[in-house]
């Protein structure tokens, strides 16, 4: 898991906790799951 430590942190905003990271955009520093990251990352497939 110390491999995939530095990708999620880069997906992540250079975030170092998945659950606390603050939105891409800032505007939502909201906690958001690892399935509803893609809100931020990529386009939300499930609308």
């Amino acid at each position: 898991m110390v491999g995939r430590r530095p990708l999620e942190a880069n997906i992540l905003g250079s975030s170092p906790s998945p659950a606390t990271k603050p939105s891409r955009a800032g505007l939502e520093p909201c906690p958001r799951s690892p399935g509803e990251k893609s809100l931020d990352d990529e386009p939300p497939v499930r609308i």
